[in-house]
């Protein structure tokens, strides 16, 4: 949910990682018997309170942490024993949804991973399950700092990249999309969204677009890249992914956008 690129990078935590968690506290959401789903409130309540805006756009951020959330729920249920959240912001499905012998893998800014870390230790639960992987991916060896933090690429593995892709540019999406194939299991999954632009069909449409990118663009974290219809698929098919599950969200009237959610496998040798 957090990045930077060189040009704009800010050392400081992510505003927008700051403004999804804060949405996120006031949602109803299932849990898990290992978890500690209070934790992840405290975490996100402790972020919310500075935020004007907290309360904004909530349906889109509902359809947004029920798909990821459902994929988490499934892949646990199914048996796998490995999670990883690449620009995972203030994420706290770890929390959450611990499960029984689950370990995560928490990739982000070392800016926004260092504020989160220690704001989940004021917390007072246990942690142990978690590790951490401060990279920047614009710049940065994700493989390695997987590798560091402990993946087993033989291992099934559920990979999250929740509201991440439009801050990356397409180069820097290939190669996080070959990384993640190159160590993945053919039982593992990838949960992914995309922001996908429609053609203007009128002047509010591209005048709603400048709103959005101007206040992304004075926070230091703007957009990236541009989806169009068919664009993600091509990118997760060029890496080695087959789509095997998505939902299309429905029409944004202020930006011309939907939302594309997407679970993909390994494609077959």
């Amino acid at each position: 949910m957090a990045l930077y690129d060189r040009p704009t990078m800010r050392d400081r935590p992510s505003f927008t990682a700051r403004w999804v968690a804060s949405q996120r506290a006031h949602l109803e959401r299932p849990d898990d018997v290992h978890g500690n789903a209070d934790a992840e409130r405290r975490l996100y309540e402790g972020l919310a309170g500075w935020l004007g805006i907290a309360r904004l756009d909530r349906a889109r951020m509902r359809r947004r942490t029920e798909w990821f959330d459902a994929a988490t729920v499934d892949a646990l249920a199914s048996g796998v024993k490995q999670v990883v959240i690449v620009g995972a912001g203030y994420d706290g499905r770890a929390l959450r949804f611990k499960g029984d012998g689950v370990r995560w893998i928490e990739v982000d800014h070392p800016a926004t991973q260092a504020d989160k870390r220690s704001r989940v230790d004021d917390l007072d639960v246990p942690t142990s399950h978690i590790a951490y992987a401060p990279v920047d991916l614009s710049h940065e060896d994700l493989d390695g700092a997987l590798a560091r933090a402990g993946h087993e690429p033989a291992e099934a593995t559920l990979l999250i990249a929740e509201g991440l892709l439009g801050y990356l540019r397409h180069e820097t999406i290939d190669r996080l999309f070959a990384v993640l194939r190159r160590r993945s299991t053919g039982d593992s999954i990838l949960a992914a969204n995309f922001r996908v632009l429609e053609h203007s069909r009128w002047i509010g449409d591209r005048v709603g677009r400048a709103v959005l990118d101007g206040i992304l663009n004075v926070v230091g974290e703007s957009r990236k890249s541009t989806f169009y219809e068919g664009v993600a698929e091509r990118l997760l098919g060029d890496a080695g992914w087959t789509v095997i599950r998505h939902l299309v969200s429905d029409h944004d009237r202020f930006d011309a956008t939907h939302g594309l959610f997407v679970l993909a496998r390994p494609s077959a040798p």
